[in-house]
């Protein structure tokens, strides 16, 4: 009814957004990764969940969604929660929380990866395009903030830190 625009893409089955960047020939920047969680907290309502969406090319940060959630403890649906919950298998949940009465947190990165956003919804096998503003627009989110960062491990951050230490030291005249 909204006259929404849009691009349907059916490809062979993705169970990650890697893959579904692959099949669909598009970057892994444009894709939209929706993650269902459950509030673990002890004072929490019984089966209350959230959808965090984030760019697919992030990795996603439990201590920054806690914070923005207001909740203690919470961890990804399993995969027998996440057919209940959505009726989706993990990796198929679309990126709106909204039609499955659960409250859908964005990442800034999100906002920040270009014009169109590609996502599966419902089946590993078919993909949606959509801009990126229309999304926002459609889904209305409870909140956005930043809950991912871009992969690096603390490990690698720290090598490299030292490394770069040490070749300055080194190099140093």
């Amino acid at each position: 009814d909204n006259n929404v625009q849009f691009r349907v893409m059916k490809h062979a089955s993705a169970k990650t957004a890697e893959e579904a960047a692959e099949i669909r020939g598009t970057p892994l920047c444009s894709g939209a990764k929706s993650m269902l969680v459950k509030d673990n907290s002890k004072s929490s309502v019984k089966d209350l969940y959230y959808l965090a969406v984030l760019s697919a090319s992030r990795r996603f940060q439990w201590a920054p969604l806690r914070k923005l959630a207001n909740v203690k403890n919470i961890r990804f649906a399993t995969k027998e929660e996440a057919i209940a919950k959505t009726g989706c298998l993990p990796g198929a949940i679309p990126p709106f929380g909204s039609i499955f009465g659960v409250k859908t947190f964005v990442d800034e990165s999100i906002l920040n990866q270009g014009e169109i956003i590609n996502f599966t919804a419902g089946l590993r096998t078919c993909s949606y395009g959509m801009p990126g503003k229309l999304y926002m627009e459609l889904e209305k989110p409870f909140a956005v903030g930043n809950f991912s960062d871009d992969g690096e491990s603390k490990e690698k951050q720290v090598s490299q830190i030292k490394q770069n230490t040490k070749d300055a030291c080194f190099n140093y005249k």
